[in-house]
């Protein structure tokens, strides 16, 4: 009886650790087009198809950052010729996607590495890439410094804003503030936790207002974006509703190669009196 027992147990915990490989597995085959875009787009690097690589990543990425841009950051942080990566943390929620790790050199050193991931058209392509400045191995006494973001054109400006708008809008749509936290800045979610936000934002809830609305508009923008003494970008504006118009002020600051939210204020004013406003701040 005593060995059938311990048979029983032993089949049990043989379960139990098939169970536990085939849902690691299952982990890493669901997370595989993360590791995949990324490992691509530095084996293009490394060959040199520059361009190619800065074709595949994501029409948002693209938006925030130029091809020159992009050539700098990758020179300034010695990525443009990696010989390995290793990712030890990879998630997805939706169409959004994260992997953590770090890469090696040509000439061995470590750079640690996070890189923000978001589903188009089916693959997963490169939505942002931050080099912790903490981390980085002896090999590399410091780190070079990142190249100055570019100020958005008029065209990137209106995507950049119609894209927080929508992810905004769609936490206020669903009344959960979870997914807009994964959204912002690594800066923001450290000091703001989706609880905090909900605190925040949630009175918007009660308007019903059908944010979703807001995607066949197209922001109309006060003034020229400013760029504080902080490097923090400042985008004003609003939304051509009705009967009041949707008032935002959105501030953004550079995360690897990106534009990242770090603060939001939307608020219904009537026509009449923003016009007022904007006379007054003109005289």
């Amino acid at each position: 009886m005593k060995g059938d027992t311990v048979m029983k147990i032993i089949k049990i915990l043989l379960g139990i650790g098939v169970a536990i490989a085939l849902f690691v597995g299952g982990i890493f085959y669901l997370t595989s087009g993360l590791a995949e875009s990324a490992d691509t787009f530095f084996t293009q690097v490394r060959e040199g198809h520059i361009q190619k690589a800065y074709d595949n990543l994501s029409q948002a990425f693209k938006n925030n950052t130029s091809l020159d841009g992009l050539k700098r950051f990758l020179e300034a942080n010695s990525l443009q010729d990696i010989t390995e990566t290793s990712w030890t943390s990879r998630s997805f929620e939706n169409n959004s996607g994260e992997l953590i790790g770090s890469v090696t050199t040509k000439d061995g050193a470590t750079v640690p590495l996070e890189i923000a991931l978001v589903k188009e058209a089916g693959s997963w392509k490169i939505l942002g890439i931050t080099t912790p400045r903490k981390g980085i191995s002896d090999t590399q006494e410091k780190s070079a410094p990142l190249p100055p973001m570019e100020i958005p054109s008029n065209d990137q400006l209106v995507e950049l804003v119609r894209e927080t708008t929508a992810a905004f809008g769609k936490a206020v749509d669903g009344k959960d503030m979870s997914v807009f936290h994964r959204y912002i800045s690594k800066l923001w979610q450290n000091q703001y936790s989706v609880q905090q936000l909900e605190d925040a934002y949630s009175s918007l809830y009660k308007l019903d207002a059908k944010w979703a609305s807001l995607e066949n508009l197209s922001p109309i923008f006060h003034q020229a974006p400013l760029k504080n003494e902080d490097g923090v970008l400042i985008i004003q504006g609003h939304y051509p509703t009705k009967p009041d118009l949707l008032t935002f002020q959105y501030k953004y600051i550079p995360e690897g190669l990106a534009w990242k939210l770090l603060g939001l204020s939307v608020k219904l004013v009537k026509p009449e009196k923003l016009q007022q406003a904007m006379t007054a701040s003109s005289s």
